[in-house]
């Protein structure tokens, strides 16, 4: 009966330290992949962001086209007082 003890909880021994490696290791590539994914959703927001935002103007434009608004206005500074004066 010992000697078939003995055995087993060696056996029994070693798959523990293997199944202990191996989560260890699973652990590690859990890590990486949870920074990699909120690394590529911070990416994904930015370029969401930088579309958003490139679309716009182009709508933007097109409005304005539409709108006949193709000139920027020249806008009027009040640094000579003659227009404040109404000269």
């Amino acid at each position: 009966m010992k000697k078939i003890i003995v055995p087993v909880f060696l056996f029994l021994f070693l798959v523990n330290v293997y199944t202990f490696i191996s989560n260890i290791n699973l652990g590690d590539k859990i890590t990486y992949y949870e920074k990699e994914t909120k690394r590529l959703a911070q990416e994904n927001q930015d370029l969401e962001t930088k579309v958003f935002a490139v679309d716009s103007l182009r709508y933007a434009s097109s409005l304005a086209e539409g709108l006949n608004f193709t000139k920027r206005a020249q806008p009027v500074y009040l640094d000579n007082l003659k227009y404040a004066y109404n000269q």
